[in-house]
């Protein structure tokens, strides 16, 4: 068990040291979404608490959040767009 809370705080670490640096990059000066998408933000809230704060801290216009839905469902919405674009081009 202390082996994996330390790996979560190097992860954190981490993570955080990476998305300051691309965040101060982005300099947003309005609100903004930021998805954490993956396994590891849906299945472990604590690191999501502890990484929610310290963007907060980088950049307070973040308003860190988890998808609404599965990946997927993006990729089904892409291949119908396509198809009707498909479609058209096509003249039926």
């Amino acid at each position: 068990m202390r082996s994996n809370v330390s790996q979560s705080r190097n992860l954190i670490s981490w993570t955080h040291s990476v998305s300051k640096d691309r965040v101060a990059q982005l300099e947003f000066d309005q609100p903004f979404d930021l998805v954490l998408g993956g396994g590891i933000f849906a299945h472990q809230p604590t690191f999501v608490a502890s990484l929610r704060s310290r963007i907060k801290n980088i950049t307070p216009h973040a308003r860190v959040c988890l998808p609404k839905r599965e990946p997927a469902h993006g990729a089904v919405l892409l291949a119908m767009s396509q198809f009707d674009r498909n479609t058209i081009a096509l003249g039926q």
